[in-house]
């Protein structure tokens, strides 16, 4: 049996930032111009990745295709019912008009199944198509349900924050050409830099939360029987919503945060990717925007103690991290994860850096509540 929920539907795809080419969602579907990938960009707590949806009335025209979602960006937040249709642009010009001028429609979406979020049709393909009516009927009931809850989650004012860089920039230039000036002597304007965490604040969200169904006697028997892979174990990233700002993360960085998922035996969830100032404190580029870099929030602010479950959760990601860098041991990545500090390896993916409980402008804000990961191929 399908299920049917109201959407708000738009549409996405290249160029990214005025460029032509591919991008990687944030389950790791790679997209490119001129191949039109049936996804949809999702709030995962709304619809959970890897559902398969036929939205009748979708910009190709066909109300029979089947579209995976696969992809969630910035403007996914707080349980929102918004779907957005990736559409290739380039090298079709009806899918280039497609993307110019689907605008806003209000759609209903059925759901029709589940599974993976990196088994996605192509337009035309013929494959994926459609869905097995068996294996829509079982999938259907393994939706699970959607429930509402409130939350409270961490909101960083970014348009304050830049305006308190460039007036603490000015104050700099002034210092120089007219020290003597009435917004200096007043206090108007302050050479200090500004602290990030006096610019995010706790908002009480209303969001629809998806319960999953218990697993079946069948699937609990196939995951324990499953081989496990050899080499390098990787785990799962998932990519919190609200966390992107709708630019995609490096490849090398999701390879590298997948390698501590596997180590760890946990999923790793970003709390902040791509949806971060432009800037750091110390007015450099910041590897988060440039999609170099996450953050994994821990739940809480450990200073002066904090809870120990809090505590033990980032020691571990840190330490799993600083070992798989460092070429250490977890018992000596340990040590350093709970002395805190910012600690850099160059690796064969480029300057890896896991920042953990230090705090202040010069570390770059407080970390005492998140574990810092940035992997940067240029460096």
């Amino acid at each position: 049996m399908s299920k049917r929920i109201r959407i708000k539907t738009t549409a996405y795809g290249p160029p990214w930032d005025s460029m032509e080419g591919g991008g990687i969602t944030s389950t790791g579907v790679k997209l490119r111009a001129g191949q039109q990938k049936l996804v949809v960009a999702v709030d995962p707590t709304v619809i959970p990745y890897g559902t398969k949806l036929k939205i009748p009335g979708n910009p190709f025209g066909d109300d029979n295709l089947i579209f995976t979602a696969a992809d969630t960006g910035g403007a996914f937040q707080g349980g929102t019912n918004k779907v957005d249709f990736f559409v290739a642009g380039k090298g079709n010009e009806t899918n280039h008009d497609r993307l110019n001028n689907w605008g806003v429609k209000d759609l209903t979406a059925i759901i029709v199944g589940k599974g993976s979020p990196r088994d996605v049709a192509l337009l035309g393909s013929g494959s994926a198509m459609t869905v097995n009516k068996a294996k829509q009927k079982s999938n259907a009931q393994a939706i699970g349900k959607l429930t509402k809850s409130t939350v409270e989650t961490q909101q960083f004012d970014r348009a304050a924050y830049d305006q308190a860089v460039r007036k603490s920039a000015v104050a700099s230039m002034l210092t120089k050409s007219n020290p003597k000036s009435l917004l200096l002597t007043t206090g108007a304007l302050s050479t200090t830099p500004p602290d990030p965490s006096q610019f995010t604040s706790t908002v009480a969200k209303e969001v629809m939360k998806y319960k999953a169904p218990a697993a079946t006697a069948a699937a609990a028997s196939v995951k324990a029987t499953a081989p496990r892979p050899s080499g390098t174990k990787y785990g799962h990233l998932e990519i919190a919503p609200g966390a992107s700002n709708g630019k995609h993360t490096q490849e090398p960085w999701r390879k590298f945060v997948r390698e501590v998922a596997g180590a760890w035996g946990k999923p790793m969830v970003a709390t902040t990717t791509t949806n971060h100032n432009q800037y750091t404190t110390s007015g450099n580029v910041s590897e988060h925007y440039e999609g170099n870099a996450g953050d994994f929030g821990i739940g809480e602010d450990i200073r002066g103690g904090g809870n120990a479950v809090g505590a033990r959760k980032g020691d571990e990601m840190a330490a799993h991290a600083i070992a798989i860098a460092g070429r250490m041991s977890y018992s000596a990545a340990m040590k350093l994860a709970k002395a805190g500090g910012i600690h850099n390896f160059n690796t064969p993916l480029g300057r890896v850096q896991i920042i953990w409980r230090v705090d202040g402008a010069q570390n770059g804000g407080n970390h005492f509540n998140h574990v810092h990961i940035g992997v940067n191929p240029s460096r």
